[in-house]
């Protein structure tokens, strides 16, 4: 049921190009994750920009230094206290 609200809204945003009114609901509710990447850009005002999108896929791929140093915490411990059949 709440994909077909996804599919009406996401149809008359494409013809008429601009926000359905139902649009904030449904958003509220949450965004399907099988459509947050088309309903993201088109709230970005995106969607048409292929420079954006090639960044974006680029960016995507990418493992954020952050993400490296909380691994290596979390794997730290496990180390010192002898657990490294699991890795």
């Amino acid at each position: 049921m709440e994909l077909e609200s996804w599919a009406d809204v996401l149809a008359r945003w494409t013809s008429t190009k601009q926000r359905p009114r139902q649009l904030a609901a449904l958003v509220q509710g949450g965004i399907p994750e099988a459509l947050r990447g088309e309903v993201w850009q088109r709230l970005a005002g995106c969607e048409n920009d292929t420079t954006m999108m090639d960044t974006y896929r680029i960016l995507i791929t990418k493992v954020c230094l952050l993400l490296r140093i909380t691994v290596l915490d979390l794997i730290r411990p496990l180390f010192m206290f002898g657990y490294t059949e699991f890795l």
